[in-house]
Parts: structure tokens; sequence; C-alpha cells
């Protein structure tokens, strides 16, 4: 996946149109689409049932570094050697973390030489969770063993509800709404981008410590988050009609993002309800959901804002009246509240271990 993208990322630093950029582009996209399903697996492999929130959570916090470091720093950096060479310079760190896994990186403590984990109670072990690896199993025999897992739709449902509407706010809608409702700047606007990212690299690691080690529960705290980030989207939407006083964006826009993070807890639940030979996979499906609930939501809400245009256009671009908003802003809260009732239904799998 590294590969991919250090390729991908070449091509566009070196692209002579727009149309090989966007094949660039797409070569970035799939090879960072392996990168995190890759990391998951690994750390079903290395740590035991009672770390496996925890550390995703803080791989989920580390990943969001992403985020903050393609806005200002990638800017700095292409105004010192041009997009191109910033281009150049991405690819170059991704093929020397490529280099990096290749090397150092083991799958497991057993390829490391060490012990292997005991990493399920013997209660855990009697429902065939810990079964051997069962590598004959054929790839269609893999994916009715997945999709035939009851528990894990609940974590569809939750992740493609919680991270569709907070990935169609702030990564598409949030900028928009915040210029043409409140007048300001478009820097000024990105600023609660930001806190919202912020607000989940938070929760990442928080809600994995929750979940591993204080409550000791998986249900409780995906309940926990899920709910504050359906209180606080219920917020937006409702108070002043879509309008909040630009002050309480602040703390709204950090709790969006802290309630997002139900998601390491997804993942643990999946290492706690799947075989080894699945669970590459099984990640694989509840990761897509989150993307699936942002697809199909980000156009939606694009469309309502249509639907809701009075005809006004300020240089060329259309101008949405507050209430087209709140309609969108009411979508997402539908998002969150199918995310919440996920997590009603997760199973709870935290189990005591002995050290």
């Amino acid at each position: 996946g590294l590969l991919l993208s250090t390729m991908g990322s070449i091509i566009m630093g070196a692209a002579p149109s727009f149309g090989v950029a966007y094949v660039g582009r797409l070569v970035v996209s799939f090879g960072a689409s392996v990168v995190w399903l890759s990391v998951i697996k690994v750390i079903m492999g290395w740590f035991r049932t009672r770390d496996l929130a925890t550390m995703t959570g803080l791989s989920g916090s580390l990943a969001n570094l992403g985020q903050i470091a393609a806005a200002t720093p990638l800017a700095l950096l292409v105004m010192w050697v041009g997009w191109r060479m910033s281009f150049v310079s991405v690819g170059m760190v991704s093929l020397a973390l490529a280099l990096a896994n290749w090397f150092i990186v083991r799958e497991s403590p057993a390829q490391a030489g060490l012990s292997p984990l005991a990493r399920y109670s013997p209660e855990y072990a009697s429902q065939g969770t810990a079964a051997s690896p069962s590598s004959g199993l054929s790839l269609a025999r893999r994916f009715r063993v997945v999709f035939g897992n009851k528990h894990l739709w609940p974590l569809f449902l939750l992740a493609s509800g919680t991270y569709g509407a907070y990935a169609t706010l702030f990564h598409n809608w949030a900028v928009v709404y915040l210029m043409q409702i409140y007048g300001v700047q478009r820097d000024f606007a990105a600023n609660f981008v930001l806190i919202a990212t912020i607000g989940m690299m938070v929760g990442f690691p928080v809600a994995g410590l929750l979940s591993d080690r204080i409550l000791q529960r998986r249900r409780v705290p995906a309940i926990l988050f899920t709910g504050l980030c359906l209180t606080s989207f219920l917020l937006l939407a409702l108070w002043d009609g879509g309008k909040p006083p630009i002050g309480v964006l602040y703390p709204l826009s950090f709790f969006m993002g802290l309630g997002t993070a139900a998601m390491p807890i997804t993942f643990a639940v999946i290492g706690d309800v799947v075989q080894p030979s699945v669970r590459g996979l099984a990640s694989g499906v509840i990761n897509m959901g989150f993307f699936v609930g942002a697809a199909i939501a980000q156009p939606m809400f694009g469309y309502i804002l249509d639907l809701g245009w009075r005809g006004e256009t300020a240089e060329g671009v259309r101008v949405y009246p507050l209430e087209a908003f709140q309609q969108g802003l009411l979508l997402c809260c539908v998002l969150v509240a199918l995310g919440f009732f996920g997590a009603l239904l997760v199973r709870e799998t935290h189990r005591p271990e002995t050290p």
C-alpha cells in the first residue's frame, strides 16, 4: 500500500496534465486504503483483547495527524519547494515507511521469535473465537463467515452513521456553512474543522482506555460517545434554527469530533467476535461502512441545499439560506441517530484476562 502511495505521489508531482494527476490521486487512494486495515491486523496480532481498543485509538489519533499535516504544513512546503516537489517529497516519506515496515514490522510475536500471546480466557476460547487460523478457507467461505456474523452489522451501522455525518459536515460542508451563514472568511471557518479534528484525536485514545481498562466494557463507551455526538449535532441543527452563537461552535465542533471516538471500539469488538482467519476481511467490511455513510450523505446534503436554494449567487457561487442548511444538518442528525442505534445493539464482548 505504501509503495502504491509512493508511486501515486510521484505521478502527481510529474503529471503533465490534469488527467494524469487524477490517475496519480487514484493510485494514492488505492494504496492508502490498504494501510489502515494492515495496522488493525497487526494490532490484533500483537496485543491482547484488553488492549485492542486502546492501541487502535492511539493509532487512529496518530493517523489524524495526517489531516493536520495536509493543511498548513503542506501549504508551507508548497510555498518553499513548489507543489510538484511537495508531492515527490511526500512520496519519498511513503517509500521510507514502506522500507521500515518491510524490515522491522512482524505480523505477530511468533513471527518475531517471541512467545504467542495468551489472548483469550477459557470461556472465550470455548466459543470458537480463538480457533486456529484455518488458512484453508476459500474466499467464498470467508465472505460467508463474515457476512453471516450477526454481531458485525451493528458495528457497520455505528460506523456508517456516526462517521458519515461527521465526514459530511467537516470534510465537505462546514466551511461553506460558516462562510455563508456567519459571514466569516475561509481561513477562520477552517479553524472549526481543525478543532473537530483535535476532538477526534483526543477522543480516540480516551475511548480506548475507557473500553479496555476503566469501564472494561465495549457497549457502554460506544453508547456514551455516539450519544455525545448525537447531542452535539442536534444542538447545532436546532439551536436558533441552525445558527447557534458562533462562540458555541467551538465546543460543539470539539464534541462532534470527540463523539466519533466509538470508531476504535468497533475494531476492538471485531477482534473479540471474529476468528483470526477472517479478521482482516471483517475489518475491511466495517471500515467500508465509514465511507459508505459518507458517500451517501455528502451528495444528499448537497441535494437538500439545492432544493432550498432561492436563486441567490455571489461571484458565480450559489448562496444557500439558513433553512436549507438546517435541513442538511437534520440529515446528519438522522445519520448519527442510526449510529447511536447501532451502538445500542453492540454485543458486550469485553472479558477479564489473566496477565
